[in-house]
């Protein structure tokens, strides 16, 4: 489980580095603390403390992971369409 949500996050970019310096942390560990941050709602300080990052590095993870772990409008269907099973 934990290998799909590695691949599906690097699908859509996030081990790709944006503006600035690249991410020292591979994804794996930056998803670790960011599921574990939304799971226990941990403070950045006890966030860092047990992961061995630094506050604000523990900060910039979860910032820069939330927007790709964020849910998505589902497609509209059109006005007329019938929506079934494949029964």
């Amino acid at each position: 489980m934990f290998a799909k949500l590695v691949n599906q996050l690097r699908r859509e970019g996030a081990d790709t580095g944006g503006h600035g310096r690249p991410w020292k942390l591979p994804l794996e560990d930056r998803i670790l603390p960011f599921t574990a941050y939304w799971r226990s709602n941990l403070t950045m300080r006890q966030l860092a403390l047990l992961f061995g990052l630094s506050k604000s590095t523990a900060s910039r993870v979860v910032d820069c992971l939330g927007p790709k772990f964020a849910l998505r409008a589902r497609p509209r269907f059109a006005e007329d369409a019938v929506l079934g099973s494949d029964h």
